[in-house]
């Protein structure tokens, strides 16, 4: 399953992956894409996160960076958060 598809699953619109990548190298957050970047950073596996990271030329720090930013205090994910531990 891509992330695509476990991200827009759920929703009527879909992000694209051009989307998604520029809100996460930019450090925005869209509310319109609310769901979808919330969704990208707990229902996606950490494995298909660090994947896309490395496809998409973003780095572990940026992730960490975006996550403690718009994500942490409202879904945690411990799984994402022991990667960067690393």
């Amino acid at each position: 399953m891509s992330v695509l598809t476990t991200v827009n699953s759920p929703f009527n619109i879909s992000i694209t992956e051009r989307v998604l990548v520029e809100l996460i190298k930019k450090k925005k957050f869209d509310k319109k894409w609310a769901g979808h970047i919330y969704a990208f950073f707990t229902d996606v596996p950490v494995q298909d996160i660090v994947r896309f990271a490395i496809e998409h030329k973003i780095s572990l720090s940026k992730i960490r960076s975006y996550y403690e930013k718009f994500i942490k205090e409202y879904f945690p994910n411990k799984e994402l958060e022991d990667i960067f531990v690393i």
